[in-house]
């Protein structure tokens, strides 16, 4: 049940606590401390949480409205997200 764009790319997919890491710049500590206190909305396949792709892009286009970075953490990654996405 995977969602596809025209050229093939996949645009909705499972991501993990390294894979949002990486594309925000920051520690999986952080992303996992943002899913624990709610800030990043993520499933469980079996015991390991994953976090949808739709719901990162969501969070990160406008991430200071859902309170999830400070603005210090957003000017820092800031880069980092626009280049991923």
């Amino acid at each position: 049940m995977e969602d596809r764009r025209k050229n093939g790319e996949r645009r909705n997919y499972l991501m993990t606590d390294q894979d949002v890491a990486e594309k925000v710049g920051v520690s999986p500590n952080t992303v996992r401390y943002w899913r624990q206190t709610g800030k990043l909305p993520f499933v469980r396949m079996g015991k390991y949480p994953r976090i949808w792709f739709s719901e990162f892009q969501k969070l990160f286009k406008n991430p200071l409205s859902h309170g999830a970075l400070s603005a210090d953490t957003m000017s820092s990654a800031e880069s980092n997200i626009r280049r991923q996405l």
